[in-house]
């Protein structure tokens, strides 16, 4: 994706690793939070997030990206464009291992037949020292990082039901530990806590594609949690604290129909989304090193349903002119979150979201290799469960 023209990404932790909720992410065009990652055409994204270093490179067949905003054919979160990571529909019976510098170990097996296939990878990831270190302000927590022993476990099967109709499954498990050290006086730079952050990932999928219609229906679940732990100047490690947990669950269905005719391509489809968010956490407070267990606890259930129409017309006016012209329209309802402070809830509702974005594309062939493309288009990105109603101790103002 790095050599990719138009393309940035950006990993977090070590090998790309994700810190809690601080994930990789892709940016096309210059879009930060305008990309909808695919895996077989079925988004990855749970209120925004997605890791790339979730996925193992065995698996994948081929990767697409759609450049500028396809929030018409794709929906809101692709502002700036769509990644689409295919993966491997027949696979060989094939194992590999590998070992590396900094205590790394690697490991998969694949094997299969024309209408069953299993793909899975294990990777231990060693240890490395003082990969990081930042100082606040006042220069009173300087601290530097070791990253200590993470592991991942990946599984993909599909089993091919009849023609056109494929079930697959997804899951990934990540687990990942940093420790830090603080560089000021009274620690000097010995171990003052202990960041542990456990991923894990499940996509079911039940997928058809046949003659001129195509649809899926999926249900995902995107869980990510994060303690911590304290340790005092005499080296005493304090309880593990739960700091951080959040758990989404999509439910996604999605059918569209193919016309052709001489001259066009008619397009017509429809998505429907249920999601919903489970958080955790833990307000800290007095000092980050001690123990956490007297913090105020906070909670959050963050429901939303999405609906979403769209049609799209391929006109060829001539043979080297194309215009394309396309909508969608996207209703969002039952947009609401039940949100606790040390055990006292309250439930807070949305307005209803509605947008209806249209678009127009126009392509001349100038040759074999040469097009000249144009496109005006609306997009817009409905926001995430959290950035309506806010996660841990940190609530928005709707308003």
């Amino acid at each position: 994706m790095q050599n990719t023209l138009g393309v940035i990404s950006q990993s977090q932790g070590f090998n790309g690793t994700s810190m809690g909720t601080m994930t990789s992410k892709i940016m096309i065009r210059g879009v930060e939070k305008g990309t909808l990652v695919l895996l077989d055409g079925v988004p990855l994204n749970q209120d925004g997030k997605y890791n790339l270093d979730d996925i193992p490179t065995d698996i994948i067949d081929s990767i697409e990206v759609v450049k500028g905003g396809g929030t018409v054919l794709y929906g809101s979160e692709a502002t700036g464009g769509v990644i689409n990571i295919r993966t491997k529909g027949h696979v060989n019976n094939q194992v590999s291992v590998g070992v590396g510098n900094f205590g790394k170990q690697r490991g998969s097996l694949t094997f299969g037949d024309d209408r069953f296939s299993i793909m899975m990878s294990a990777e231990h990831r060693g240890f490395a020292a003082e990969m990081a270190g930042n100082s606040y302000s006042t220069g009173r927590n300087k601290t530097h990082y070791d990253y200590d022993n993470g592991n991942k476990r990946s599984l993909l099967w599909k089993y091919k039901i009849t023609d056109g109709v494929t079930f697959s499954q997804y899951y990934n498990t990540n687990k990942n530990r940093y420790l830090v050290y603080n560089d000021n006086n009274m620690y000097k730079g010995k171990l003052w806590k202990v960041n542990d952050y456990e991923d894990r990932d499940n996509l079911f999928t039940l997928n058809y594609d046949k003659d001129t219609w195509k649809g899926y229906i999926s249900y995902g679940t995107q869980e990510k949690t994060s303690y911590q732990t304290g340790v005092s100047t005499r080296g005493v490690k304090a309880a593990k604290d739960l700091y951080s947990w959040r758990k989404g669950h999509n439910t996604n269905i999605s059918l569209q129909k193919e016309f052709l005719t001489d001259k066009a391509v008619f397009l017509i489809g429809g998505d429907v989304k249920f999601e919903d968010m489970d958080l955790r956490g833990t307000a800290t407070t007095g000092s980050s090193g001690m123990s956490q267990s007297t913090a105020v606890k906070t909670g959050s259930t963050q429901k939303r349903n999405t609906y979403s129409l769209f049609a799209s017309v391929d006109y060829a006016a001539s043979e080297k002119d194309n215009v394309i012209v396309s909508a969608r329209q996207t209703w969002a309802n039952n947009i609401k979150a039940e949100q606790t402070v040390n055990g006292v809830s309250t439930e807070t509702k949305n307005d209803s979201m509605s947008k209806f974005t249209p678009e127009i594309q126009y392509i001349h062939q100038i040759d074999q290799n040469t097009s000249v493309y144009g496109k005006v288009g609306k997009s817009f990105r409905l926001p995430a469960l959290t950035q309506i109603f806010g996660i841990g101790n940190i609530y928005p103002k709707l308003d």
